[in-house]
């Protein structure tokens, strides 16, 4: 009887673990039998059954069985030495690639997906700082802010009126190599790939620091966070900026000069990718001084040359930078966000720290708590090395929580992503507490941590779930397609008043995004009128939500009669997303029916060619050329 409950237990432990997956990856299910409708979207009711599942298999086995199991599996993690860790983190950073890729956005959507895969088109073609002579034509005011899509910004009111990136180079720069050697496609592999490295560089940095079994846990409670799983699926700097961050601390432990020169090679890296947190290199020195001080003479050389090797292989990395912005913006100091410091201000620190503190906590709470917990508790970190790394760590923390805690507010938990480039050091704080408290656990409870353990990742998963992390590939590809779908409506000599869609439009559609938000409220029906003399077409370009703001934007206006009959109405595949597509110039006789386009499959639109640079003429006799 007790093997078959056992058998049972077992079986149904897998099963309802595999369901779980499925419906995290797949979707939920809904079956008809007869006149019953049987439903299944909640993957923690699965996890519930194989819990109860486990707890029989565990009953039935026999408790001193398994706690003889359990005392010679605890005597040999010390013993499980670097392969077998290391293949397990290899394991769960294969899987993240995988779930990654495969999810995956591949769409210069938004704002900032726009801005860094166009900007890498403009790295591989030689064209970094474009002009818009055409801003200098029109009568309006404010023209090259006009001109200039979402993800650039403009440097001059020169002839040339040039645009620059207003975002750093460093994701653009592995964007264009990706797609020089494979192609457009290849582009899209490079944030998941980051995503892999920044579970393997956590586990590194745990098994230096406490051993294999901590890197283990570390990496999966790195692998399952919810923000880094939102941040892997799309072209964004966030987690390449954390893999470039802890691939640099992990090789700053080490204990040779190539290591020395490696991690300061990846602060390079990381700092072309997120130039604000520059002074992370500086903290990293610290841990140089830190063993400088504690050596005995025989080694005091070895660290002054260590110290010198990476500061010299993180200069490049400053210097590119520097000279990049002087060449962009006039001044090493200015982004294309402009002057750091002004977007920094006393106020803004305690509603950041709040805001933050409540989105870790939402998002990750045992290992955001642990995790500071674990910087505060020496005697779990062994002596020597790692107690150093940790203050080191918590230095790290510290600068980035002040850094941010002055910036700009915001309203969205998907800004926690801002500490990706420190979230695996508190992985590793949190794994070095709770592995030290397993050690020391008895039989049960130990059991139940490690449970327990498992079960934070599989709720960090289940918090990416609904969250949509695993949505946003189909959410995102909406702008690939209306802008795919736009030139069949819109004729090449046209303007496109628009702001969400402008990036999009601008590197897909090959026709000229005008910026309705920069315009001055009372110029749309003279910007049209002169458009139209020109002998250039007007159209706009509206997500549903934007409807009203286009309104308010341009009160009293008779232009905005045509939003009244559009002339395409495109609907988003499962992601509620609505596009409205408007002849300003020439809107349609009321009653007329819009050309409605349903998305049915976004899957065709993955890894979309660019479309061609976009070209305006002006004619002033009336007729385009």
């Amino acid at each position: 009887m007790a093997r078959l409950v056992r058998i049972v237990a077992l079986t149904t432990t897998v099963a309802a673990v595999t369901w779980t997956v499925r419906l995290l990856f797949v979707g939920g299910v809904s079956l008809r039998v007869g006149t019953h409708v049987i439903k299944s979207y909640d993957p923690m009711r699965p996890i519930e059954v194989a819990f109860i599942a486990m707890v029989a298999f565990v009953v039935a086995g026999g408790v001193r069985a398994l706690v003889a199991r359990w005392r010679r599996a605890r005597s040999a993690w010390p013993l499980l030495g670097p392969p077998a860790g290391r293949r397990t983190a290899v394991l769960i950073a294969a899987a993240v690639f995988g779930v990654t890729v495969a999810y995956s956005t591949t769409a210069a959507g938004g704002a900032d997906s726009s801005g860094y895969v166009s900007q890498a088109d403009r790295w591989l073609h030689g064209s970094l700082k474009p002009s818009q002579p055409l801003a200098g034509q029109v009568p309006w005011p404010n023209a090259a802010w006009t001109f200039t899509p979402l993800g650039y910004t403009p440097v001059d009111n020169g002839p040339a009126f040039r645009q620059a990136p207003t975002y750093s180079p460093g994701l653009p720069l592995l964007l264009a190599a990706a797609k020089a050697i494979g192609g457009q496609w290849a582009m899209f592999l490079v944030v998941p790939l980051c995503g892999a490295v920044l579970v393997l560089a956590t586990y590194g940095i745990g098994r230096r620091l406490r051993g294999p079994l901590t890197g283990v846990t570390a990496a999966w409670l790195m692998a399952t966070s919810p923000i880094m799983i939102m941040m892997a699926v799309s072209p964004m700097s966030d987690v390449p900026a954390g893999a470039a961050w802890a691939s640099a601390f992990y090789y700053l432990l080490g204990d040779s000069a190539w290591s020395a020169l490696t991690a300061g090679l990846c602060a390079a890296i990381a700092i072309t990718i997120r130039p604000n947190l520059f002074f992370l290199g500086g903290i990293m020195g610290v841990w140089f001084l830190i063993r400088l001080q504690e050596a005995s003479p025989p080694s005091r050389l070895r660290r002054v040359r260590d110290l010198a090797i990476f500061g010299a292989g993180a200069a490049p990395g400053v210097i590119f930078i520097a000279v990049l912005f002087d060449y962009l913006f006039g001044s090493p100091l200015t982004s294309g966000y402009g002057h750091f410091s002004d977007s920094l201000a006393i106020e803004h620190v305690w509603p950041n720290l709040t805001r933050y503190a409540s989105w870790a906590v939402a998002a990750q709470p045992i290992p955001a708590i642990v995790g500071l917990v674990g910087f505060v508790v020496p005697f779990v970190w062994p002596k020597g090395d790692a107690r150093r790394a940790k203050l080191v760590a918590a230095m790290m923390l510290a600068g980035v929580t002040a850094n941010y805690a002055a910036y700009l507010v915001f309203g969205d938990w998907t800004y926690l992503r801002f500490f990706l480039p420190v979230w695996p050091l508190l992985m590793v704080s949190a794994a070095v507490l709770i592995v030290a408290g397993v050690e020391r656990l008895p039989f049960l409870i130990g059991l139940a941590a490690v449970a327990g353990i498992l079960a934070i990742g599989t709720s960090g998963v289940v918090t990416a779930h609904d969250r949509s992390a695993f949505d946003d590939w189909h959410a995102e590809r909406h702008y690939v397609t209306v802008s795919a779908i736009v030139p069949d409506f819109v004729p090449p000599n046209s303007v496109v008043f628009c702001q969400q869609e402008s990036g999009a439009l601008r590197y897909y559609s090959g026709r000229t995004p005008i910026r309705y938000d920069a315009f001055d409220g009372e110029w749309l029906d003279r910007s049209v009128a002169w458009l139209a003399e020109s002998g250039v077409e007007s159209y706009a370009v509206l997500e549903d939500w934007e409807l009203d703001r286009f309104r308010a934007h341009f009160p009293d206006q008779e232009r905005l009669r045509a939003l009244k009959t559009p002339i395409v109405e495109y609907h988003g595949y499962q992601d509620g997303a609505t596009v409205f597509v408007y002849n300003l110039s020439e809107p349609p006789p009321p009653g007329t029916l819009p050309t409605v386009i349903t998305e049915t499959d976004p899957r065709q639109w993955r890894d979309w060619p660019p479309g061609p640079e976009p070209t305006l003429v002006f004619n002033r006799a009336g007729t385009a050329k």
